[in-house]
């Protein structure tokens, strides 16, 4: 049996295929939160432009129905991550 990990992985994705296109032609963005270890899908929001409350509104939501897990990890890019890293020691009372 796969139990739950505390660890959530994030990605976000654009222009990785032809169906992330609108009929008129303008990309989609889309968020994807992993479970680490089993693999599930745990969020998928999916915009034409994410921003970091998108981010912080799709954590939060399951943060509320999950608990706060002891890890994130994402390859976004340096900026997403400091701003993850303040968000989410808040989150957890360590300021």
């Amino acid at each position: 049996m796969r139990v739950p990990s505390n660890t959530y992985k994030m990605r976000a994705e654009s222009n990785c295929a032809a169906a992330l296109h609108s009929d008129d032609g303008r990309k989609y963005r889309m968020l994807n939160v992993l479970d680490e270890f089993t693999h599930e899908c745990l969020a998928i929001r999916v915009a034409r432009k994410l921003k970091a409350i998108d981010v912080i509104d799709v954590l939060s939501d399951l943060f509320i129905l999950r608990g706060v897990p002891a890890h994130i990890r994402s390859d976004n890019g340096p900026v997403v991550r400091v701003k993850l890293q303040w968000w989410y020691a808040l989150s957890k009372g360590r300021t």
